[in-house]
C-alpha cells in the first residue's frame, strides 16, 4: 500500500489546550476527533521513496581552520523527504495546499498502519502548484521529521 499524510485533530495542534478546550478538555482523553487523511499518488523519481529512510540530514558544529575539519559535534538527525509530483489533478491540489497550511501532520509510511507514523514538516515557505497542460498540476516539495 503507499503512503499517506493525515493531519493532527484540532485539538492536537489547536492553542484551546492540551486535551480540547479547557485545562482537562471536552474530549476523551487523546481526544475523539481525527484529521485529514490523503493516500498520497505514486511519487517520481527523482523524489524519494516514502515507504524508506533512505535521505538523513545531520544537525553539527564544525570547527575548521583554512578548510581543515578539527572537531564537530553532532547534535541530533533527522529524516528528509524530497516529494515530486508530476501530474496532479486540482482537488489533489487542493487537499495538499490543506497540509501546506497545517505546516506539521503525519507521514504514514504505509496508509494501511496509521499507529506507525512520523511527525513531519513541510520545509518550503512557498506553495507553487505549476499548471500542466488541461487541468492538470506539477507539485514538488520537501519535508522532514520534526
Amino acid at each position: 500500500m503507499g503512503a499517506a499524510f493525515k493531519t493532527f485533530p484540532p485539538s492536537g495542534t489547536a492553542d484551546e489546550g492540551e486535551y480540547g478546550t479547557s485545562p482537562y478538555g471536552q474530549e476523551a482523553y487523546g481526544g475523539t476527533q481525527t484529521g485529514t487523511k490523503y493516500d498520497l499518488p505514486a511519487n517520481e523519481i527523482p523524489g524519494d521513496d516514502l515507504t524508506r529512510s533512505d535521505h538523513w540530514n545531520v544537525g553539527e558544529v564544525a570547527h575548521r581552520r583554512s578548510g581543515i575539519l578539527l572537531g564537530a559535534r553532532k547534535f541530533t538527525e533527522k529524516r528528509v523527504w524530497r516529494v515530486r509530483f508530476g501530474d496532479l489533478s486540482s482537488s489533489d491540489v487542493d487537499t495538499l495546499l490543506v497540509f501546506y497550511k497545517a505546516r506539521r501532520f503525519k507521514l504514514i509510511p504505509d496508509s494501511a498502519e496509521e499507529e506507525t507514523y512520523y511527525t513531519v514538516h513541510w520545509v518550503e515557505t512557498e506553495f507553487d502548484a505549476v499548471p500542466q497542460r488541461g487541468a492538470r498540476y506539477r507539485l514538488e516539495f520537501t519535508i522532514e521529521e520534526v
